[in-house]
């Protein structure tokens, strides 16, 4: 019989260079008990590496790669089944998703946000009405007392809502809720038309819905909404082409509050920002203004 061959052996040098990391790794693994190699020589202090050793090298830097720790990599070949790995693979897989899912929001949220300011760019003729079609929307909103309504003339001083807004979305229970950077306001339509700005509401969008019911909560409802720009804070809107075509409307069908969406386009003067004032025309389908929850969509548009 042929002597049994020797099993081949990588020095330190060899098996790191095999495996495209450093010597220093090869050490820490040693060190912390992760993997010690299968000969140490007694006269040099050489370390080597069996080719079995590889695989599980290979296994130990691919499972970094997955994200688990050393921690727990050593752990699980301490116990030496498979099935050892799986809590953590499982663990990290959660954790993996859940970031996903954040990264997502995020990049909606950017999206959303190129679009916020491209949208007023769309629209060269701001006195010409138009219609657009709306999804459902959510949002948080404090009233406007009379006093506060003449927002036109507290150019430059601070405005009470804007101020109770921020307080209110910093509070339980709306201070994990996910707000987009967009205000507006919800103005008496009558006036509005008559080209009198006194907005009774102060608003901000949510990105999602709340999942609960309060009174500072409103909804508006998804249909087709007549729009028209302006900048109401400044005096620069002319409502009169609006007013015609909602004098159209058959009385019952015209709605109390109309909508007026804020268009950041002026980064330094917030009074000079552009607005889109949305009147609703009719709900879509399935929509019903009286059962949308918070306060009854009736007294809200």
């Amino acid at each position: 019989m042929s002597p049994q061959r020797e099993e081949k052996l990588y020095s330190i040098g060899e098996a790191a260079a095999v495996l495209g990391v450093s010597v220093q790794t090869l050490r820490h693994y040693s060190k912390i008990g992760l993997l010690e190699p299968a000969y140490t020589n007694p006269e040099t202090g050489y370390r080597y590496y069996s080719y079995i050793q590889l695989s599980l090298l290979d296994r130990i830097r691919y499972l970094q790669g997955l994200g688990l720790s050393l921690r727990e990599i050593k752990a699980a070949y301490a116990d030496g089944h498979a099935g050892a790995l799986l809590p953590y693979l499982e663990r990290q897989l959660r954790e993996k998703e859940e970031e996903q899912k954040k990264l997502q929001q995020l990049i909606d949220t950017l999206r959303w946000y190129i679009d916020f300011f491209c949208y007023p760019q769309r629209q060269q003729l701001p006195q010409v009405p138009y219609k657009r079609t709306i999804g459902r929307r959510y949002l948080l909103a404090v009233p406007i007392p009379p006093e506060e309504q003449r927002v036109e003339e507290r150019r430059g001083q601070p405005v009470p809502c804007s101020i109770r807004l921020r307080q209110l979305k910093a509070q339980p229970p709306f201070e994990d809720l996910i707000f987009l950077r967009q205000n507006g306001y919800l103005a008496g339509l009558q006036r509005l038309l008559y080209r009198e700005w006194a907005p009774q509401e102060y608003f901000i969008y949510l990105k999602e819905p709340p999942g609960f019911a309060h009174p500072n909560l409103r909804v508006l409802p998804a249909g087709e909404y007549l729009c028209f720009q302006g900048r109401p804070l400044t005096g620069q809107w002319d409502p009169s082409l609006a007013r015609t075509l909602v004098g159209q409307l058959p009385a019952g069908q015209r709605p109390a509050l109309a909508v007026a969406d804020e268009y950041e386009d002026d980064l330094q003067d917030f009074t000079n920002s552009l607005y889109e004032f949305q009147i609703l025309l009719g709900p879509a389908p399935g929509e019903d203004r009286a059962a949308l929850g918070g306060r009854e969509t009736g007294e809200i548009l």
